[in-house]
């Protein structure tokens, strides 16, 4: 039985596994003489002493490269597809009244431009334009409370079945205030629920906790399963 190749590392000084070391052509072995922990280590040592360098290094490829750039940024998308649509998504539902704010600070910068992608994206989806004129008239408020992150918001998701507490369907659930922001509810896990898109539209404004349904349904299934059968 043939045994795994070993190499000393020349910075750490130990004997480790040739797949610890990264290939290199030109080497008499055809490995690099250190391990890819310490080259690892160095280039974090670097990358931390030298930011601004790597910065300004950046700022001038974009500007001289362009293209290359583009190109490299288009490879990364395709390859990565369903990650960055996962990440957009976490993105979206952890940080919704940041994104609010933020569309606000543009459409006021930019009203013409904010009009017409607005008037696209409501042609473009129908459903969605419903949804805006019915919230077009609430009040404008400012959220209070300590947020939800998105490990939290998995947490309470996993609480209550990865189901939607007003339909029970499981499937894409969405974050819905029990005491909406515009009566007052804080931003938080205490005022959290999940509820699928479509009832969570049919709540709207109204103050509305499924929890309490949700808890008397498992004590009650939990009461059955374990009640004594008769012989």
């Amino acid at each position: 039985m043939n045994e795994e190749p070993i190499k000393c590392c020349t910075k750490c000084g130990k004997v480790k596994p040739i797949t610890e070391f990264s290939k290199k052509e030109t080497a008499k072995d055809g490995y690099r003489n250190r391990c890819k922990a310490c080259i690892r280590e160095e280039y974090k040592i670097y990358h931390a002493t030298h930011r601004e360098e790597e910065r300004e290094f950046r700022r001038r490829y974009k500007t001289t490269c362009p293209e290359k750039v583009k190109e490299a940024k288009r490879r990364y998308r395709e390859t990565h597809r369903e990650q960055l649509i996962e990440a957009n998504r976490r993105y979206k539902v952890i940080n919704q009244m940041e994104i609010k704010k933020r569309n606000k600070k543009y459409q006021h910068a930019h009203p013409e431009k904010a009009r017409e992608r607005q008037r696209k994206y409501y042609a473009a989806h129908p459903e969605k334009a419903k949804e805006f004129n019915r919230n077009h008239r609430a009040k404008k408020y400012v959220a209070i409370g300590k947020g939800i992150t998105w490990e939290e918001w998995e947490n309470i998701c996993e609480k209550y079945d990865n189901q939607c507490l007003a339909c029970g369907k499981a499937g894409e659930l969405t974050i819905d205030h029990i005491v909406p922001l515009s009566r007052g509810g804080v931003h938080d896990g205490s005022n959290i629920q999940p509820l699928c898109a479509s009832c969570n539209a049919k709540k709207g404004k109204k103050t509305m906790d499924y929890r309490h349904n949700f808890e008397l349904q498992k004590a009650s299934k939990f009461h059955l399963t374990s009640a004594p059968t008769s012989v």
